[in-house]
């Protein structure tokens, strides 16, 4: 999505984690609604160890917007569950949608809350503008496979 749209809806997806082996990753799906700055969608958290780490969460938002920075902040609730929260999450984008960010979020996993401060936010999408046909600009996400 591009920094100035402020018409339309949008998917935005991201990929946040170190990379590290055996640290968690997050893998987030959104859509964005530029008109009324609200997000939902759902993500995942894996982690490789013993045991390993499987959450999934619903999550619901706001993002404001700064020039080209975006800030994002997302609560979740675990899709077959009670509503109640397992998940926070702040993603700053520094450069705009389409760039690496950085992320901080907390998740509950078996009772317990985990921390994961700092970590990279790769997005996992294309901007591709489009004229709306009345001079302003929007754009649509495509998934990258790899």
């Amino acid at each position: 999505m591009s920094a100035n749209a402020t018409i339309g809806t949008y998917l935005a997806q991201w990929r946040i984690g170190s990379g590290a082996p055996g640290a968690p990753t997050l893998d987030l799906k959104t859509v964005v609604s530029a008109p009324t700055h609200h997000m939902q969608g759902a993500g995942d958290i894996t982690q490789a160890v013993n045991p390993p780490v499987n959450v999934h969460t619903l999550v619901t938002g706001t993002f404001s917007q700064m020039g080209q920075a975006v800030v994002i902040s997302l609560t979740g609730i675990p899709q077959l569950g009670t509503g109640i929260e397992n998940f926070q999450c702040h993603l700053y984008l520094a450069n705009g949608w389409n760039q690496e960010g950085v992320a901080s979020y907390r998740f509950m996993n078996n009772g317990t809350w985990h921390q994961v401060e700092n970590v990279k936010a790769t997005p996992l999408h294309a901007e591709q503008a489009m004229s709306t046909g009345t001079g302003a600009t929007a754009s649509t996400g495509t998934t990258r496979r790899g």
